[in-house]
């Protein structure tokens, strides 16, 4: 494994490359608290400007604690937070525990992190829902950028092939994505806000409030939070060509 900078060529990459066609496609995960049959713009969303006609954006039925904050004095939750249906921000403890990633029903794995991470090739899980229910093993898909949580690491290079894989990843209405680095404070939590940019056009300190609203010790640090500011004009001029990118740097298997 190696580790991926600026410069390398050639992701490695085994998701496909296209484009949403159909909310109808993404049912919420059943954890989900908000109820809804599709993955949508998530309730209260900190945009105020009118939502698009990407599939990723149909109303959002707003949840009945949406607006609740943490209270200052409650310990941070060990547990994975559901950014939107079927899309969890977790740490490394919960990335490797084999039991709690078989009862999220995990299928894909990003890593924002050096080195090797201890994740299974599969979970025995199955999808109930589904109407070919799979009782035996389900292989885990992983995708993994080897960056240090420092200001100066180099992420806006990473964020079009990860995003991608997130995007593809959720096109599969039984699958469940799990994005970790190491504490699920600022590698992560940054790739999760690049996610919700791409998708549903938001600034970066649009998705950073909503990822830091769901996860109260999210913090992208500074170096991130101006890589998103790059990533932004990228999506930007990509979406006045007609296309976004799904490529970019990282390691698939």
């Amino acid at each position: 494994m190696h580790i991926m900078h600026s410069h390398s060529t050639n992701a490695i990459n085994n998701s496909s490359q296209s484009s949403p066609q159909s909310s109808s496609m993404y049912p919420a995960s059943p954890l989900s608290p908000w109820g809804t049959s599709a993955l949508t713009v998530p309730p209260n969303t900190p945009t105020t400007s009118t939502p698009s006609s990407h599939p990723y954006h149909p109303n959002y039925p707003s949840h009945p604690n949406a607006n609740a904050r943490h209270h200052p004095h409650h310990p941070p939750s060990a547990s994975p937070t559901e950014i939107i249906p079927r899309l969890y921000l977790s740490d490394l403890a919960d990335a490797e525990n084999p039991a709690l990633l078989a009862s999220l029903r995990i299928t894909h794995v990003f890593s924002a992190m050096p080195g090797f991470v201890n994740i299974p090739t599969n979970t025995l899980h199955s999808h109930p829902h589904s109407q070919n229910p799979l009782p035996g093993p389900t292989p885990i898909h992983r995708f993994q950028i080897h960056i240090e949580d420092n200001p100066f690491a180099e992420l806006a290079a990473h964020l079009p092939s990860s995003t991608a894989f997130i995007s593809n990843a959720l096109l599969d209405p039984n699958a469940n994505v799990l994005v970790h680095c190491v504490q699920g404070i600022s590698r992560s939590a940054s790739v999760v806000s690049a996610f919700l940019m791409a998708v549903y056009g938001w600034t970066p300190a649009q998705a950073v409030a909503y990822v830091k609203k769901k996860r109260c010790i999210a913090e992208p640090n500074f170096g991130f939070v101006a890589q998103l500011h790059e990533y932004e004009k990228t999506l930007l001029q990509q979406r006045g060509q007609g296309r976004v990118s799904g490529q970019g740097q990282g390691h698939a298997r």
